[in-house]
Order: structure tokens, then C-alpha cells, then sequence
């Protein structure tokens, strides 16, 4: 690192903006929720269950993928 400081490979690092980035490089937002390196949210378990068919109004109602 260019500062002279030596971290273990399991460390965080720090990035400029403020943020973390966890040592697989996976980034980390503010709230906790994992993200892939292209930005877009992880599944989470509950959305895995619900995925075969169905998807997530704005609303938080849950639709069926035909409308009904």
C-alpha cells in the first residue's frame, strides 16, 4: 500500500470515497446488503423463495407473472 501500512489479506480496505470494500472485492453498501461487483442487489432468501413466477410490484404486493 502506499502509505507504508502492511494488512492482512482478510482486512477490509478502505476505499476513497469512505466506503469498505470487503477483501473479495465484493462492495458493500450502507445498509448492509451484499452487492455483486456490477452493482445489482443479491437475491435474498425470502425473494428466492418467491422467484419461480412471480414478481415484486412497487407496492410490495406480490403478482403473478400472468397478471392475476
Amino acid at each position: 500500500m502506499a502509505n507504508g501500512k502492511r494488512r492482512k489479506a482478510n482486512d477490509t480496505w478502505q476505499m476513497a470515497n469512505g466506503k469498505q470494500q470487503t477483501a473479495n472485492g465484493k462492495r458493500q453498501t450502507a445498509n448492509g446488503k451484499r452487492q455483486t461487483a456490477k452493482g445489482e442487489r443479491r437475491m435474498t432468501h425470502g425473494e428466492r423463495h418467491m422467484a419461480n413466477g412471480k414478481r415484486q410490484t412497487a407496492n410490495d404486493k406480490w403478482q403473478m407473472a400472468n397478471g392475476k
